[in-house]
């Protein structure tokens, strides 16, 4: 319902709050005559997809404080390819906005609680890069278990394995920086990391055992 908006323009799509679906569309209705073409909408399923100008941006925001549901944002449209409907160019470029709302929705559903929705725009994601973004959408048990002998070590032995390893590889597995942020010397993390290979079977020398370690870490948060 409601006419296209011009660029720049986001898309957003929210769940349906359950038991009060009648009263959200009823409250986008009147925001389509309050804005004279400068909103769509309409139900997909069990969620509802806007389409607004970048100008209107706080009305995602109005929805989560309202409704308690989880919102995915697109980042900004800002160039329909010359068109004015959503069809040819500026309808791919549209369509690719609405595939990035629909994947800030799903980080946002992690969010939600019974007394608070949430907003998560795509560029949260995007700013942490591919890995991260796979890391977090099926990886989480394999993720768990990749990690379970450095878990079980430090519960049982005191030790900070699992912090040193973070730590390491966010130093790019520089073992002086990583010594400095931690407070110790760098032959006490080499041993740390000497026995974290030992304990995971892994020679931590090449990129994509880092690689793989390091996502296992962004999985489990």
């Amino acid at each position: 319902m409601g006419g296209t908006p011009q660029a720049p323009l986001r898309v957003a799509v929210l769940d349906v709050p359950p038991g009060d679906a009648d009263r959200l569309v009823e409250f986008l209705e009147l925001r389509v005559d309050d804005r004279a073409g400068r909103l769509f909408f309409g139900r997909d399923g069990e969620t509802i997809v806007l389409l607004f100008e970048d100008a209107d941006a706080s009305l995602p925001d109005e929805l989560v404080g309202e409704y308690l549901v989880a919102v995915g944002l697109s980042d900004p449209v800002d160039d329909l390819g010359g068109g004015n409907g959503v069809s040819g160019s500026s309808g791919t470029r549209i369509a690719a906005a609405h595939e990035q709302a629909l994947r800030a929705l799903e980080r946002a559903r992690e969010q939600v609680a019974p007394d608070r929705g949430a907003l998560v725009a795509f560029d949260e994601i995007s700013r942490q890069g591919v890995l991260a973004f796979l890391a977090r959408t099926d990886a989480r048990a394999v993720a768990q278990a990749t990690l379970a002998p450095l878990v079980e070590h430090d519960e049982t032995s005191g030790s900070s394995l699992v912090e040193t390893v973070r730590v390491w590889l966010e130093h790019g597995a520089q073992f002086d920086a990583t010594a400095q942020q931690l407070g110790v010397h760098r032959h006490t993390v080499r041993s740390r990391i000497a026995l974290a290979e030992r304990l995971l079977g892994r020679d931590l020398s090449g990129f994509h055992a880092r690689a793989d370690l390091w996502a296992a870490l962004l999985a489990v948060g």
